[in-house]
């Protein structure tokens, strides 16, 4: 005997009534919070900040470095470590925040991320153990900030559909002020604290992201997936998609990251270093950091709303500024003073603010909208591998020459060569080729994952 039930569909002051067996309203959702306005624009402003302080590690870097190394005694090169473990474990861990957030919501992640980023930075202020500081300032501190790269994209992505674009953009935009923002408040407060002190105000204001992430909710219409097979069964189905793998020009484009990180990555751990050995302080040292934080964050803007035109071709403009850094790099060797250093640190911001802006969604309309959380996490994956051995190798290059300036030079060999690689793409096609490599998912695979969901009886 068929089940019925009827369901109430407000048009204005009209309601019309659909006579529905219960295999029908079982696929019914339920309704759909306010997308494009309402509370999405507080989602929205908390993912912005939650980015600023996933910049922590970018912005405070280069300062920490300097004087970690002068009051250890430890070598450059072995104090880096820090900063390429956290690189390398923020890669990787990407790969089971996608399918995480899928079970236990981008609140949780979050949260959970927040504190793990504060135990990092507040338990390494009280250690004398130099191991157990590249442990908890590398390992630890990755997991973190990974959490508020990871999350806020894809909370993003759910509140906002029409305007999804210019939210992502102001998500890259609060990258941008982190990086401003990171690079002063550190070398300010390790004047007045030490760098010990300086983590533990760092990790105070990280512990913040509790009070974000509690904002961030999931609209009414997501449903958490259920852990059919075990909790490792689903992260595992859900980290290797074959078709990726398939996909000739994706992995192209991912792996042409490796070289471009290695090189940008470069030049921006190394510019405070620099700026330190031609006898300045390590408040203008952190200054040229902001400069490219601040005049990065006004192009990237720029960039993303340029981005959309038709007569743009990204790949293109990816080869060109990839070519002006890295001749600009290794320019650098001719520089002697800071107002020089000031006005390279503004071109080298502006510049890679348009390779940085426009290699995701180079990546993304290689791929259906169905893989783009695994798209997203391959080239994390990359970034974490890149920066990690960019910071391992800058450290041992200024042991052996005890001097920056090669690593400038190395970046900028790496960013030319990278440009080549962008050249090559752009008379390849790609862009015009890409809706041809879009890959589709079968009904029934489409079908099945609809069924993770948890239905709603009406």
């Amino acid at each position: 005997m068929g089940y019925k039930s009827k369901l109430e569909i407000l048009n204005g002051s009209k309601a019309n009534s659909l006579s529905l067996t219960k295999k029908d309203c079982l696929k019914v959702d339920k309704p759909k919070e306010q997308i494009d306005g309402g509370y999405a624009w507080v989602v929205l402003y908390s993912c912005i900040i939650l980015q600023m302080f996933g910049a922590s590690l970018l912005g405070t870097y280069g300062v920490l470095l300097v004087n970690i190394v002068d009051s250890t005694g430890y070598k450059t090169s072995f104090i880096s470590w820090y900063g390429a473990l956290t690189c390398l474990t923020q890669g990787f861990s990407s790969f089971f925040l996608g399918p995480l957030v899928e079970i236990y919501s981008c609140r949780t992640v979050t949260i959970i991320g927040s504190l793990i980023c504060t135990f990092s930075y507040i338990s390494t202020a009280f250690v004398k153990d130099i191991p157990y500081i590249l442990f908890t300032l590398g390992f630890v501190q990755g997991l973190g900030i990974s959490c508020f790269h990871v999350c806020p994209n894809i909370i993003v992505s759910r509140w906002f559909s029409k305007k999804q674009s210019m939210a992502l953009t102001l998500i890259t935009f609060g990258k941008g002020i982190g990086q401003l923002m990171w690079g002063p408040y550190a070398a300010y407060t390790v004047d007045l604290y030490g760098w010990r002190g300086s983590l533990i105000m760092i990790g105070g204001v990280v512990l913040h992201g509790c009070i974000l992430g509690v904002l961030i909710k999931d609209p009414v219409s997501v449903k958490t997936v259920e852990k059919k097979g075990g909790l490792f069964k689903v992260l595992l189905k859900n980290m290797i998609p074959i078709e990726l793998i398939k996909n000739k020009w994706f992995i192209l484009c991912v792996l042409g990251n490796f070289p471009l990180l290695i090189g940008h990555g470069s030049v921006l751990s190394m510019l405070p270093r620099r700026i330190v050995d031609i006898g300045y302080s390590n408040i203008k040292a952190s200054t040229t950091i902001s400069i490219i934080g601040g005049t990065t964050s006004i192009v990237r803007l720029i960039v993303c709303g340029l981005s959309g035109v038709s007569c743009c071709n990204k790949s293109m403009a990816c080869a060109v500024a990839t070519l002006i850094t890295g001749v600009s790099a290794i320019m650098t060797i001719f520089l002697k003073d800071y107002t020089s250093f000031a006005v390279f640190s503004a071109v080298f911001g502006s510049v890679s603010a348009v390779y940085i802006s426009l290699i995701t969604p180079i990546i993304i309309q290689l791929v259906e909208l169905d893989y783009v959380s695994q798209a997203v996490a391959w080239l994390n994956v990359v970034v974490g591998l890149s920066m990690g051995t960019c910071r391992s190798s800058v450290g041992i290059l200024y042991d052996l020459q005890n001097d920056a300036t090669i690593c400038f030079v190395m970046g900028g060999v790496f960013l030319i060569i990278t440009s080549l690689l962008f050249l090559f793409m752009y008379f390849a096609g790609v862009e015009r080729k890409s809706p041809k490599l879009i890959i589709t998912k079968s009904h029934e695979e489409k079908q099945s994952i609809s069924d993770k969901y948890e239905v709603t009886h009406l």
